[in-house]
């Protein structure tokens, strides 16, 4: 090639190359073959979504003993065991939160699978009721036999409540589970364990009996302020019980017995400082501003204990009173 210098004005140093291409040495196919081949493809993109949408289906979803709701209901509650079952701890935790959305989703949706899935469920639950089967196995089954299949969990979820001898935490779900499917039934069932004096007995810890005895109480229409007034003044209840009460009281604000627990509360000397800020927060949300400020100023003028003090001045700065 010669030098630059040699290279006339407006010529390349690279002249394009002129050499023709080589032509494709691959015949082209006759059209019956491509059409064939192009049938071929469409067959294989077909075979392959089937079998992807039978993976899907051994989630849950229809086969040959498919419900009404198009849930088979062994392979779904299968599927819900496998979900509920425990990782590996060494995973990372995108498995993990992968695993907890796919669980809740599925208990959802058998929720709502009817009887059939229900039942299957509380067949699988009852087959690893033992303490030896995970935790979550048995508290997911339970839950969707007792909202899939709710007749016939009742009897079993009343015999887990008032039993002695059930695991303690299976026992305290099946307190929320029958206040949501049985409210009536949960009112009679658990409300004598919610009246309990002084606990004798082993059974669930007293903020969960109070919290699905509520429960129960609105899904039946009735009102539990008697048995809230009755834990929340009882000094042999557990903390836990008496805070929930105390704050759960501020949703029955026209009822006089509910203002009146909550002003003997407001001033209570136990020294429980978190029951009295409950009870002032219920106080707050129910009194006119006016009688509010009236009373957090009676009480504040009294008031020995520095922070609760503190409490008060900012609840009545807070609601601009004079």
């Amino acid at each position: 090639m010669l030098p630059s210098k040699y290279v006339p004005a407006g010529l390349s140093r690279h002249p394009r190359r002129t050499t023709p291409r080589r032509p494709s040495l691959l015949p082209t196919a006759p059209a019956a073959t491509r059409e064939r081949a192009v049938s071929l493809s469409r067959r294989a993109l077909a075979h392959t979504g089937a079998v992807a949408l039978g993976l899907l289906c051994s989630a849950g979803c229809g086969g040959e003993g498919a419900t009404a709701s198009g849930i088979d209901p062994q392979l779904a509650v299968a599927r819900l065991v496998e979900l509920s079952t425990p990782l590996d701890p060494t995973l990372t935790s995108d498995h993990h939160d992968r695993q907890l959305h796919e669980r809740r989703a599925q208990v959802a949706r058998l929720k709502a699978g009817g009887r059939e899935v229900g039942l299957e469920a509380l067949r699988v639950y009852r087959q690893r009721a033992h303490e030896d089967n995970p935790l979550m196995v048995r508290l997911r089954t339970l839950e969707v036999g007792a909202h899939a299949a709710p007749q016939d969990a009742r009897p079993l979820l009343e015999k887990l409540i008032l039993e002695y001898g059930h695991p303690m935490d299976v026992r305290t779900e099946s307190l929320r589970l029958l206040a949501e499917i049985a409210p009536a039934r949960a009112v009679e069932v658990i409300g004598p364990l919610v009246r309990i004096k002084r606990k004798s007995q082993t059974v669930p810890e007293d903020e969960f009996l109070v919290r699905a005895f509520v429960t129960a109480c609105e899904g039946s229409g009735s009102s539990p302020v008697d048995a809230l007034v009755d834990v929340a003044t009882n000094i042999f209840k557990q903390d836990a019980a008496r805070h929930y009460a105390a704050e759960a009281l501020g949703s029955y604000g026209d009822e006089p017995l509910a203002v009146k627990a909550l002003e003997t509360l407001l001033i209570e000397s136990t020294g429980n400082t978190y029951l009295r800020i409950k009870a002032a927060q219920s106080l707050r949300t129910i009194l006119p501003t006016e009688q509010a400020c009236a009373l957090f100023g009676s009480v504040a003028e009294r008031e020995a204990g520095v922070n609760f003090l503190k409490f008060l001045n900012n609840m009545l700065e807070d609601l601009g009173c004079p």
